[in-house]
């Protein structure tokens, strides 16, 4: 364009639409139970290489949110201001200003301003007094109290435009493409090289396979009472992952389901591999408190992982951990990541070493003389008292 001006781009959405907001959905528990009971259509059978393990758990998370999906309905909402007297008034307002368009006369449109009135105050006066009766009986014995605050607690608030290495990014992709630049930068592995290191970890790690058995027997495959307890643990208020499976759906799951899922764990300790899909997670970006939010670096990740996968993880750590106890392979100093220890403990042991030892207490004492002494001429110190 030739013109002094600065050009502008202009973006019209005309195919965009609002989303259906009419009301809140509601899964319905005994329908979807009945659902996940008889449907289930997917083939367990030749089950054997990391590319069929993938796609039985793709259809297996297909199939359980084409279920809920089938089992959901939508809740009407009933709005205070569905009055008789209100849409009496609405009614009128809509006549008056019919007639004001058709006529230009002025006194219909004041009577339009004077009924429109109305309605404003009508329809105040009616949430006022739907506040004021949500708030008298809200209890402290139910959920009442919680469901009414919880909204107050949510601060959500939307990324504002950030500043790119070669742009500013605008959009909501444009933000996300920036975002990941950011974290793979933050997070890429220091440079740290050590040729003679890696062939000592390589030969340990060699040794220890050539001594010790790390294959998976059959005895050691998890039975559906081991998922069940997994299952039991997961807590309602945790987001999904990426495969949108919330925690009440897996706790609602019928026999076959669970044995399902007992399954799909069991051919991931025999084949070695980990399902793609349960490796993905939806990063949300969380703003770092006094930090400046058009930086990318200005925010922190949160990684929302599948909850199924979550379930696989505990089993596979439950086995890992016996494995080392067994074999003893953990060295007694190892307190992180492991049950029943800490910091703490730690520090309470190095302390007790250093009570226990017979020479540290001298030099201890040695040290704190010779600091009685350096300081025995300043004020308040008695001439001659280590004190």
């Amino acid at each position: 364009m030739s013109s002094d001006h600065n050009p502008v781009i202009l973006t019209f959405y005309l195919r965009y639409t609002l989303p259906d907001c009419s009301g809140n959905t509601q899964i319905l528990w005994k329908k979807l139970v009945n659902s996940l009971a008889h449907d289930f259509n997917c083939s367990i059978l030749n089950i054997n290489t990391p590319d069929a393990l993938d796609k039985l758990t793709e259809n297996f998370e297909n199939f359980i949110l084409n279920s809920v999906q089938k089992n959901t309905t939508k809740q009407k909402i009933n709005k205070p201001n569905s009055n008789e007297k209100i849409g009496q008034l609405s009614n009128q307002r809509n006549l008056a200003r019919k007639m004001y368009q058709s006529t230009r006369n002025p006194v219909y449109k004041t009577n339009m301003n004077r009924l429109n009135k109305q309605i404003k105050k009508l329809n105040y006066y009616i949430e006022q007094n739907s506040l004021n009766n949500k708030l008298i009986n809200i209890s402290t014995f139910d959920n009442s109290l919680w469901k009414f605050v919880k909204p107050f607690q949510k601060k959500h608030k939307n990324i504002p435009a950030l500043c790119g290495l070669h742009k500013i990014a605008l959009t909501d992709n444009d933000k996300a493409n920036c975002l990941a630049n950011s974290l793979e930068t933050q997070f890429t592995l220091n440079e740290l090289h050590h040729q003679e290191t890696e062939m000592l970890v390589k030969n340990s790690v060699e040794g220890l396979r050539n001594t010790i058995s790390t294959r998976c027997t059959n005895k050691d495959l998890p039975l559906p009472s081991e998922i069940i307890g997994h299952i039991k643990k997961l807590k309602n208020n945790k987001a999904p992952g990426a495969d949108n499976i919330s925690n009440k759906i897996i706790k609602n799951f019928p026999p076959n389901i669970t044995i399902i899922l007992t399954f799909i764990i069991q051919r991931i300790l025999l084949i070695g591999h980990f399902p793609t899909r349960w490796k993905t997670a939806v990063v949300i970006p969380i703003l770092k408190p006094g930090k400046d939010p058009t930086l990318p670096a200005s925010y922190r990740p949160i990684s929302l992982l599948s909850s199924l996968s979550k379930i696989a993880e505990q089993v596979i750590l439950t086995r890992f951990n016996d494995h080392l106890n067994e074999n003893n392979l953990l060295c007694p100093e190892q307190f992180g990541f492991r049950p029943n220890l800490s910091t703490t403990h730690q520090l309470v042991r190095v302390t007790e070493y250093i009570v226990r030892s017979p020479k540290i207490p001298q030099i201890i004492s040695g040290n704190f003389f010779f600091h009685a002494m350096d300081h025995r001429t300043e004020p308040g110190c008695l001439s001659g008292s280590p004190a």
